[in-house]
């Protein structure tokens, strides 16, 4: 009798208990006052989560929805790895570190853990060769970059920060940086990823992307500015 009814409640109870810890968080941060100090810019986030997740029954299906919600955003080539994710959910658009810290900070509002990951992956280059076909050969001038140097030698590794979230008592990874056309174009052009090399937590990307604006960064590209002006 306990195995037919662990069976057949069980699932229900924790179904319930799901429900009633996500209504639990939105009243929790409905009515509990933020803290001094908070921009109210953040206000934002915290109800562009609750708008995407008020339908959603279970942690991963509040994740599939606010990954969904992100991808979307296009990507864009940024000048700035500063860029805030209230920047980046304001101006609809971003790069790698915007979207996915974005997208960790919506996690954060409804109470579910994240931390963001750093890889290192070997450039591959695909991607910005075509780049340079298309503006000399279709839009008939020279686009050239040229990135800087490391003890004489070009740097072929890059940094690409992801997304881990704690779902199940497991981390799952989240990269929500491609948006799908710009998937779609890239397995049109048969452009794939460059390889991971390697790849580790970070304790603040606040601090991460401070230390990856400085213009003395080996991966930082000479003429950002410029060059993204042009894109």
């Amino acid at each position: 009798l306990w195995l037919r009814l662990e069976k057949n409640l069980m699932p229900r109870l924790k179904i319930v208990a799901s429900g009633f810890i996500f209504a639990l968080r939105r009243w929790l941060v409905r009515h509990i006052k933020a803290p001094e100090g908070t921009s109210p810019t953040r206000n934002t986030i915290r109800k562009k989560a609750l708008e995407l997740t008020r339908r959603a029954k279970t942690d991963r299906e509040r994740s599939d929805k606010l990954c969904d919600f992100v991808r979307e955003l296009s990507f864009f080539y940024d000048t700035l790895w500063t860029r805030t994710p209230e920047e980046v959910l304001n101006q609809g658009w971003g790069q790698c570190i915007g979207k996915n810290w974005l997208l960790g900070e919506l996690h954060k509002e409804i109470g579910i853990p994240v931390r963001y990951v750093v890889k290192r992956i070997k450039t591959e280059g695909s991607l910005w060769n075509w780049i340079f076909w298309y503006h000399k050969n279709i839009c008939g001038r020279d686009f050239s970059v040229k990135l800087t140097k490391a003890d004489g030698k070009e740097e072929k590794k890059r940094d690409h920060i992801v997304l881990q979230v704690l779902l199940d008592g497991n981390w799952e990874e989240r990269d929500v940086s491609s948006d799908t056309l710009l998937e779609r174009g890239r397995e049109l052009l048969g452009i794939k990823g460059g390889e991971v090399t390697s790849e580790e937590p970070i304790n603040s990307i606040e601090e991460w992307a401070q230390r990856r604006q400085d213009p003395k960064s080996l991966h930082f590209i000479e003429d950002r500015e410029e060059i993204i002006a042009k894109l």
